[in-house]
Order: structure tokens, then sequence, then C-alpha cells
């Protein structure tokens, strides 16, 4: 816990709004860096930035939310989503912070 409260801990998790995972970096996913391994939210097309400006960096990865290089609450509303998108990253982590009755109203309230 690093003395994080529960508050804390849930808006440290906010951070997912931003970046994306590899699976040659982290494994946690199946998408490797490069246009090989992007999906249609980390790709050269895509509009991570949201309002149409195109612009990634380096493609590929799988990111928590489509618009993944905007700062915003998108990562807590997709805790509400009734059938995931399987074209975004939700980990077991992240389903375990929205279901916990020690976090979820944390994650409520950011939503």
């Amino acid at each position: 816990r690093l003395g994080f409260t529960n508050k804390e801990l849930v808006a440290l998790y906010g951070a997912h709004t931003l970046g994306r995972a590899f699976s040659d970096r982290t494994g946690v996913c199946p998408h490797s860096t490069g246009e090989q391994g992007a999906t249609i939210h980390t790709s050269l097309t895509s509009t991570p930035k949201g309002e149409n400006i195109h612009g990634v960096g380096m493609p590929g990865g799988m990111s928590w939310t489509k618009e993944w290089l905007k700062f915003d609450n998108s990562y807590f509303v997709r805790s509400f989503e009734s059938t995931p998108d399987p074209t975004l990253l939700w980990l077991p982590t992240d389903a375990a912070l929205a279901n916990s009755p020690e976090f979820s109203p944390y994650v409520d309230k950011y939503a």
C-alpha cells in the first residue's frame, strides 16, 4: 500500500487513461510494438488525442482507452461497460478495482 489511502490508490489507477501495454515489454497483452502489433486505437491512423488529431509516435501495443493520449476519466467510465471492448486492454486487476467494496466508491466517484 506504500502509505496510500484507498482513494489515492484508485486515483493512481486512473493513470491507465494514458498509455499502452506491449507484449514484448510487459507480457500482459498480445500486442507488440510496431504497426504489426497495433490495434485500431494504437495504429498510425488512429486518433488517440481525440478531435481527429493523428499521431501516436510509435505504433503498437494495446491501450486501456480509445483516446489514450487524452487525460480524462474514460478509464473509470469503462468500469460500467456491460460488454467489455475487446480492442481495449482490461486486466483482472482493473476489474477487481471496480468490484472491490473498498475501492468501488472511488471508481464511481471518478467516473
